[in-house]
């Protein structure tokens, strides 16, 4: 097929021929083949250079054109143009090649190539939404990542770690609204006389553990030798033991120094316990006391 040849581009300035026909554009000492592929005068498109492949308007892969093995054609469509080689016997036994552009390497036609959407005449290549799967990714990625990439939220992601969430929400932050119970931070029971070891183990402390404790008991306004008082702990409970022992934790004693000395008995309850105060004479009035609770 012999080409005429313009020195007007034919895609904008027109010109008339058959579908099918072929033009050789002159511009600027360059030559670009063109191929008339539709009716109207401006339709004509560029002809890639694919090794003297025949143009055509209809598709050999569907419509059949005979040819031997291995000879092209080119099929234009629109204002897009395929190289076709033959590789089979049968007529529509037609496949694209690359094509190699005047003065560059291999071009793309613009299309969806299946998971890839070519457009910008090759320039630009989309990958399909969901298609890169962590099945996809290289060695470097381990196994616990990928898990990781495609858990569906926080909570599958800590299970994937192995992480229990320290907070209904997960989140450390939301500690600030509340207090950690005793029991999350340690075996054993936490009370008033017990601390926290280095173990985790809520413990008595050494030397029996007591912890002093200053109170004021009432003895009445009526002097007496015997007298009952109640002190309320919240650290003492029915089997406590109870000491009591006389002034309060001051170095001085804060007794009036003409009151005689008191012997203490105590009997533990709930939350409180009674204090029995005896003296080898009457008295009466506040007496400053301290306490142990074990």
């Amino acid at each position: 097929m012999i080409a005429d040849f313009a020195t007007s581009d034919p895609r904008t300035a027109g010109l008339a021929r058959a579908v099918g026909a072929t033009v050789n554009y002159v511009t600027g000492g360059a030559i670009v083949p063109l191929i008339k592929y539709g009716t109207g005068n401006t339709e004509w498109a560029t002809v890639p250079q694919g090794g003297g492949a025949t143009p055509t308007t209809s598709d050999p892969r569907t419509a059949g054109r005979a040819g031997p093995v291995g000879s092209l054609a080119m099929y234009v469509t629109g204002s897009v143009g395929l190289v076709l080689r033959k590789y089979g016997t049968t007529s529509t036994d037609w496949a694209t090649v690359p094509v190699i552009a005047p003065g560059g390497g291999p071009s793309l036609i613009d299309g969806d190539k299946g998971d890839i959407t070519v457009t910008a005449s090759g320039a630009t290549w989309t990958i399909d939404a969901g298609v890169v799967t962590t099945t996809k990714m290289g060695g470097d990625v381990t196994a616990v990542g990928k898990a990781l990439l495609d858990d569906a939220t926080a909570a599958d992601q800590r299970t994937t770690l192995g992480l229990v969430a320290i907070a209904a929400s997960g989140s450390a932050a939301d500690l600030v609204a509340g207090t950690v119970a005793t029991a999350r931070l340690g075996t054993g029971t936490a009370s008033a006389t017990t601390f926290l070891r280095g173990d985790q183990t809520w413990a008595t402390p050494a030397g029996g553990g007591s912890v002093r404790t200053a109170a004021t008991i009432a003895l009445g306004a009526d002097p007496k030798p015997d007298h009952r008082s109640i002190v309320v702990d919240a650290g003492v409970s029915g089997v406590s033991k109870v000491t009591v022992s006389w002034g309060s934790l001051a170095d001085t004693d804060e007794n009036s120094p003409d009151m005689d000395p008191l012997v203490f008995a105590a009997i533990p309850g709930a939350g409180s316990f009674v204090v029995l105060a005896s003296s080898t004479s009457p008295v009466s009035g506040a007496v400053k006391i301290s306490y142990t609770v074990e």
